[in-house]
């Protein structure tokens, strides 16, 4: 079973860092992991009617190229 692809904030450096690896990253956090400046980010909230309650945000124009 392959572990679940998060992404979490750090307060104190402004990170936004990610527990899977994307092609390109070249800055890392205390963790090993990939991170940008949460500045940097754009995230757009969009609504979608499923089967479980919840929304999914979705981030535009970020550096990471899925």
């Amino acid at each position: 079973m392959a572990p679940p692809k998060l992404a979490y904030f750090d307060r104190q450096t402004g990170k936004v860092g990610y527990t899977f690896d994307i092609l390109g990253c070249d800055e890392r956090d205390e963790f090993g992991n990939c991170c940008f400046d949460w500045r940097d980010m754009k995230c757009v909230l969009v609504n979608e009617s499923t089967s479980q309650s919840g929304s999914r945000a979705i981030f535009q124009d970020s550096p990471i190229k899925t």
